[in-house]
């Protein structure tokens, strides 16, 4: 996964920069408390508060590309963070009499930060709203990052096991059918071996792209398992999951993948297999199910293939 710290190192030059100018104020303006006089839980409080903040600046930076968004989070946290580092300075270090040095770094910068990091917050919301509606065919009702797939950006297997179970129990109560499609990539394995697996990897990338372009905003897509892939068809009766099928099996056909190293685009086919909700009550059946008629539909092709060679 990309790491951004390095987009970052103004933001971490001025989270320095505010921390030892808040030190140094307190140095030249106050003096050190006596060993005895510091109350080392009030520091232990105080700097946990801290640490929190800089834990979670340090999460944006790794994690957020440069942007707007990322400046109003970022810029808050800082600002909470000098403020909960002059309440650390205030149990080390005592200010003249008289001096508001520490009240404004404690009293005004605190409440600034804090409506700084909500603006951040409520555009993040907006950024939010704005990706889910760009994963709505690659994702349903649930969001469990350790399942995604990072070759093709779609869910993996074990998501889509849950999706069914949850999609056989709303056919329980509902009587809303249900389909399912599985699809692989004719002889990829001699594609990987003469194109790469760099190659291979793109394919299925484009594969997977090209999937979610042609099914419905309900309709979820994931990687099964190697170049396998399966779709669900939520409210969709067989005669109409054969209709997508096809219009999905023509989109990939038409679909000009160039490799690398190639002089001319490479076009593939595809193997495919459809279940319904009638052919299972639990998922396992039905993914079984829908793994065995793909095979089928292969060793018939095979054998096809054979008899017209001979």
């Amino acid at each position: 996964m990309k790491n951004h710290v390095s987009l970052h190192f103004s933001k971490i030059v001025l989270l320095v920069g505010t921390c030892a100018a808040v030190l140094a104020g307190n140095m030249l303006l106050g003096e050190a408390k006596a060993w005895r006089e510091i109350t080392w839980i009030d520091i232990f409080g105080e700097g946990s508060t801290m640490g929190l903040m800089l834990m979670f600046l340090a999460f944006v930076l790794s994690s957020r590309p440069r942007g707007r968004v990322t400046n109003y989070l970022a810029f808050g946290l800082i600002g909470f963070s000098a403020a909960t580092f002059q309440d650390v300075i205030d149990e080390i270090f005592i200010l003249e009499p008289g001096l508001i040095f520490g009240d404004l770094v404690e009293s005004v910068t605190a409440p600034i930060a804090v409506v700084i990091l909500a603006y951040g917050l409520y555009l993040w919301n907006q950024e939010q709203v704005a990706i889910n509606q760009r994963l709505q065919s690659k994702e349903r009702f649930y969001r469990e990052h350790s399942a995604l797939d990072y070759v093709t950006d779609l869910y993996t297997a074990l998501y889509m096991q849950k999706q069914v179970e949850r999609e056989i129990v709303h056919y329980r109560n509902t009587q809303q059918p249900f389909s399912l499609l599985m699809l692989d990539i004719s002889n990829f394995n001699s594609f990987n071996r003469h194109f790469g697996d760099q190659d291979g990897d793109r394919l299925l990338t484009q594969v997977a792209h090209m999937l979610t372009l042609n099914i419905r905003s309900v309709d979820l897509a994931c990687r099964y398992a190697g170049d396998r892939f399966i779709v669900l068809f939520p409210q969709t009766h067989m005669i109409d999951a054969r209709i997508y099928a096809e219009e999905i099996l023509n989109a990939l056909k038409n679909m000009a993948f160039k490799p690398e190293n190639a002089a001319r685009s490479v076009f593939i086919e595809c193997n495919i297999s459809l279940v319904d909700h009638s052919d299972g009550d639990h998922a396992q059946r039905l993914l079984g199910t829908l793994t065995q008629r793909l095979e089928t539909d292969k060793f018939h092709k095979r054998t096809q293939a054979t008899k017209t060679a001979a």
